[in-house]
């Protein structure tokens, strides 16, 4: 289902959400300078994954730009080209990818939007997003901003989409949580820093980032970088659970030994132990961490604060402070 906040506009997919997913995001260093040259590159590492079983692939920010080459007087054949090359590959290796291209504005010749697009495993447009916030480099050139929040349905969860300058607006952020968005993808120039990690921590997604020149990474909902690039290889992997929850250690104080005596190497757990939070994922298909909720009466960090958010809401009312 593809979700704008506008129009709440929705195409059913008919898919079943994953437990599991095999995530791949790169960076742009090393795909050239020219947006040909880069779209040559692009094809290159798209190749190089025939033995590989992604879920989701991901790529920078205007990427066929992320060289220098943004005057190229043939850049709307450039982006098309690239755009049909990702769709290619996603029916070719039955995956999802995220792409972020330059966008002819459609009402408005002569501007361009930036643009994010989710392809799903047949190689069709299931969602795209148009950057809310573009810098002053943009304004002073063609660029012209997007409205409309995108939160897309995939097989591996509900996928929202920020774009590098929007990481400055905090409730767009909220958005997205608000949207229910499992993962949040975050093409970019740059690396992001810390603020990607709390964005992550404190709305309890996972984010994903493809930059230029940085280190693309792959942060989980308790804020770590669980994979991260490097200066060898444009190319980062890492296994994402999008159907886990983050539990508080109250009230499950002796849980995990439980956890792990009755499900052994079908749950994945990770522990933030000064945070007083674990994270629970499921790895066999045929469990569920609801199915596990329920057989152990756990309740869900979110669920437990938000009882207790109302329970003192209550107790303010019939005790009102002087």
């Amino acid at each position: 289902m593809w979700y704008t906040e506008s129009s709440r506009f929705l195409t059913e997919q008919g898919t079943t959400m994953k437990n599991k997913a095999n995530i791949i995001t790169f960076s742009s260093r090393g795909f050239g300078r020219t947006q040909e040259g880069i779209l040559a590159s692009l094809e290159r590492r798209l190749a190089e994954l025939h033995r590989l079983s992604p879920d989701l692939i991901c790529f920078p920010e205007e990427v066929l730009i992320s060289g220098g080459d943004k005057n190229n007087p043939r850049w709307e054949e450039n982006n098309a080209a690239a755009l049909a090359l990702m769709r290619r590959y996603a029916a070719l290796y039955r995956t999802n990818i995220v792409c972020n291209l330059e966008e002819a504005a459609p009402d408005y010749p002569g501007k361009r939007y930036n643009t994010s697009y989710v392809i799903d495993r047949a190689g069709g447009i299931i969602g795209k997003y148009r950057k809310r916030y573009i810098t002053y480099r943009a304004i002073a050139g063609d660029g012209i901003p997007g409205e409309k929040f995108a939160v897309v349905d995939t097989d591996i969860g509900r996928i929202g989409l920020m774009i590098c300058f929007d990481i400055g607006w905090r409730e767009d952020w909220q958005r997205l949580a608000d949207m229910g968005a499992d993962i949040v993808v975050w093409p970019a120039a740059y690396h992001g820093g810390n603020l990607i990690n709390a964005y992550a921590a404190i709305h309890m997604y996972y984010v994903i980032t493809s930059v230029w020149n940085g280190e693309s990474r792959i942060v989980n909902p308790l804020g770590d970088d669980i994979a991260e690039g490097h200066q060898w290889d444009s190319f980062v992997s890492g296994t994402i659970y999008p159907t886990g929850e983050v539990f508080h250690f109250d009230n499950h104080f002796d849980h995990l030994p439980r956890l792990r005596e009755a499900y052994g190497d079908r749950i994945f757990v990770q522990v933030e132990g000064k945070g007083n939070t674990f994270h629970l994922g499921v790895n066999d298909p045929a469990l569920s961490v609801a199915e596990i909720k329920k057989t152990f009466g756990m309740q869900s960090y979110a669920d437990y604060h938000r009882q207790y958010g109302e329970e003192n809401a209550r107790l303010r009312v019939q005790y009102p402070e002087d």
